[in-house]
C-alpha cells in the first residue's frame, strides 16, 4: 500500500507541473517549450502499457498559426509512426511493452501545411515500477488425523 501511495503521490506531482506550465504557457507564453509529460498505465497485470503523452502549451503567439501537430514515435527498432492531430488536443495514448525503448518527437504544423523542426525529441524505456498487491491472509485449518 505504502508502494502505491508513493507512486500516487509521483503521479500528482507531474500531473501539477503540466498544469503548472500549461496554465503558464496559456498566460505568458511557454514557459517550458516543448515539455512533454509521461504516463504509463498498466493494462490489467500484464507486461502491456497504455503510454499516455500530455503535450506541451502551444505560445500565445502560435495558437492562431498552428493548426496541428504530429508526434512521430518509435518504438525499438520498429517502424516510425506519425500520429497527426489537431493543435488543441492535448494527450496521444498509445501501447507498448514493458522494456521498451520509446523515441518521441513533437512537430507543429501550420496552416499552408509547413512543419517546424522538432523542438522536444525524447527517448525513455518503459518500465514496470509497481508491485503487486499483497497476498491475502493465511488461514490455519487443522484436521485430526484418525
Amino acid at each position: 500500500m505504502r508502494d502505491q501511495k508513493r507512486e500516487f503521490c509521483k503521479i500528482v506531482r507531474l500531473l501539477n507541473d503540466y498544469l503548472k506550465s500549461t496554465i503558464c504557457g496559456w498566460l505568458f507564453g511557454s514557459c517550458i517549450p516543448g515539455k512533454m509529460y509521461i504516463f504509463l498505465e498498466r493494462l490489467k497485470m500484464s507486461n502491456k502499457f497504455l503510454v499516455h503523452i500530455l503535450m506541451p502549451a502551444l505560445d500565445p503567439s502560435e495558437v492562431g498559426e498552428v493548426v496541428a501537430r504530429k508526434l512521430v514515435r518509435k518504438i525499438n527498432d520498429g517502424d516510425l509512426v506519425n500520429h497527426e492531430f489537431p493543435a488543441s488536443q492535448t494527450e496521444v495514448t498509445f501501447e507498448a511493452t514493458q522494456d521498451d525503448v520509446v523515441l518521441l518527437s513533437l512537430y507543429n504544423k501550420d496552416d499552408a501545411g509547413n512543419y517546424s523542426t522538432s523542438s522536444s525529441d525524447m527517448s525513455f524505456v518503459v518500465l514496470d515500477t509497481i508491485p503487486p498487491g499483497a497476498p491475502g491472509a493465511m488461514s490455519v485449518n487443522l484436521e485430526e488425523i484418525p
